[in-house]
């Protein structure tokens, strides 16, 4: 499927409230009075629930709410509460599900079991705390393909077609020049860095700017404490980091407030790296929080030697930087 149908219904709807309603919509094939209605989409509905391994005997359920206490999707069945927290393209944020957690297990009776999953359809960088499953794309299609090739419910389809597509955006990275490469794409060649390469984030995801914004991966590779430990305070250094950006790997730095320090530093930066990599360069130094001391350039074709190139040198740099900066 090289792009998404222009009738597909989860074309258009793309916000989380759409998907949590496909999620109450699906599992409500799963409530005791539906079981019979379409006994393929009960299929489908129960073994979603059985993913869950404290879940994985149970028959049906009893209720499905929305947003009770802000919880976006609320399962009860006997002897349990299922918290579904959907986070299609954000995180969770100020302890959201061990909040959710503490407030339904003040509400209900005593024994029952409180079941905390996270719904996630596209990567993420961070693991989230507190979650008991999560409900990612692959675990999703795992359980949804075979349900697709049997059903004539449009909505159902349209929904795993939508996931498909994802999937496939993903994945193009592998594929496509990066000049063509989407979020999705970007999404799935950094998951590549991570897993396949070893190449361990920081973090890594979108950032927002007046130009556009871009996707980025950050690898820390100064602590703190080594730059504390030769005088190099925050005032004049706050992190130094390599960060791969669009078609760039870049050595970043988040200056303080001493200006001066911190471009005296910043050229010493270049200075070292310019010397061990002959295509590392800059084109305009401007002074800022956030700065560039200089990149170099990496394709689809050539990123494992671009990588591990300028990873070789940063580590060569970890030896040496109290002489350098």
């Amino acid at each position: 499927m090289n792009s998404l149908s222009t009738n597909n219904l989860f074309g258009y709807a793309t916000s989380e409230l759409s998907q949590d309603a496909f999620i109450s919509w699906l599992l409500s094939h799963a409530l005791k009075e539906n079981l019979e209605i379409n006994p393929l989409m009960t299929e489908c509905a129960l073994e979603f629930l059985h993913k869950i391994p404290i879940l994985k005997n149970i028959t049906h359920i009893n209720s499905i709410n929305r947003q009770t206490d802000k919880i976006d999707v609320l399962v009860q069945g006997d002897g349990f509460e299922l918290i579904i927290e959907d986070k299609t393209f954000t995180h969770t944020h100020h302890n959201q599900i061990a909040n959710y957690h503490d407030i339904r297990a003040s509400k209900v009776p005593e024994g029952t079991e409180i079941v905390c999953v996270l719904y996630k359809i596209v990567e993420q960088c961070y693991k989230e705390k507190g979650v008991d499953f999560e409900y990612t794309r692959e675990v999703l299609l795992g359980i949804m393909r075979k349900y697709r090739k049997q059903s004539n419910n449009a909505i159902f389809n349209d929904y795993v077609d939508y996931l498909e597509h994802i999937e496939e955006q993903t994945q193009s990275y592998k594929h496509l020049p990066i000049e063509q490469w989407s979020a999705d794409a970007y999404r799935g060649f950094f998951v590549h860095l991570e897993r396949d390469l070893g190449v361990k984030p920081s973090w890594w995801g979108y950032v927002s700017n007046p130009s556009g914004g871009f996707q980025c991966f950050t690898i820390d590779f100064i602590t703190r404490e080594q730059l504390d430990s030769i005088g190099i305070t925050e005032d004049y250094l706050e992190s130094l980091y390599l960060q791969i950006e669009d078609h760039l790997i870049a050595v970043k730095m988040s200056a303080g407030k001493e200006r001066e320090k911190g471009r005296d530093i910043r050229q010493r930066l270049f200075d070292y790296f310019k010397n061990e990599l002959q295509d590392f360069e800059k084109k305009t130094f401007r002074y800022g929080r956030w700065m560039t001391v200089g990149y170099i350039s990496y394709n689809d074709n050539n990123y494992k030697e671009r990588i591990n190139e300028i990873l070789k040198v940063s580590d060569e740099f970890k030896a040496k930087f109290k002489m350098i900066i």
